[in-house]
């Protein structure tokens, strides 16, 4: 199951083009939350990321940051 979510990079005229020829869609509204169950903790990950006063900004900090949640 392929899902697309009409965000603008996959509304382009090109990736348009691309999927019409590779599979078949359904109409799906553009940001629906229901389509990205993760998408309600980007918020709680940002408040919680941004809310730490650390030097490093690396991956090894993003990690650490999401496994905390």
């Amino acid at each position: 199951i392929f899902q697309q979510d009409n965000v603008h990079p996959h509304t382009a005229t090109v990736s348009q083009e691309h999927s019409l020829h590779q599979v078949a869609a359904l109409p799906r509204p553009a940001r629906s939350p229901d389509l990205s169950p993760i998408q309600h903790l980007w918020s709680s990950w940002d408040s919680t990321y941004e809310c730490r006063a650390t030097g490093s900004t690396g991956p090894a900090v993003a990690t650490g940051s999401i496994q905390n949640l």
